[in-house]
């Protein structure tokens, strides 16, 4: 996320955004100190509001890896245009069908010259 607020880019494609490694971290082990022991946790919400680049987001509904509403509450986060697309029923990895790959292609069309 960090290069994406840069601007060095034209346009990013986040599939299940994480707000921050340490909360997906949590999730599994609630019990230790995720938060002291990890040395880089990669805290998207500290720059998501810097990203101006227009960014297209799908996560699954089912994601038991990255809870949904973190996905979401990055995309509300993201200042630049942007789309989402929420996999009814995906999984962490969701599937990437015919229609979603239409999809990023006509997004990145729109915005990238």
């Amino acid at each position: 996320m960090r290069l994406a607020a840069a601007g060095r880019a034209a346009a990013i494609i986040l599939e299940s955004p994480y707000t921050s490694v340490v909360d997906v971290a949590r999730r599994s082990w609630w019990f230790l100190p995720v938060g002291l022991l990890m040395r880089d946790q990669f805290r998207s919400m500290e720059f998501a509001h810097l990203v101006r680049i227009p960014a297209f987001v799908f996560h699954g509904t089912a994601d038991a890896v990255v809870p949904f509403a973190q996905g979401e509450k990055v995309f509300a986060a993201l200042a630049g245009p942007k789309e989402f697309r929420a996999i009814a029923g995906g999984q962490h990895v969701a599937p990437l069908t015919e229609a979603l790959w239409v999809e990023m292609k006509t997004f990145l069309d729109n915005y990238v010259p």
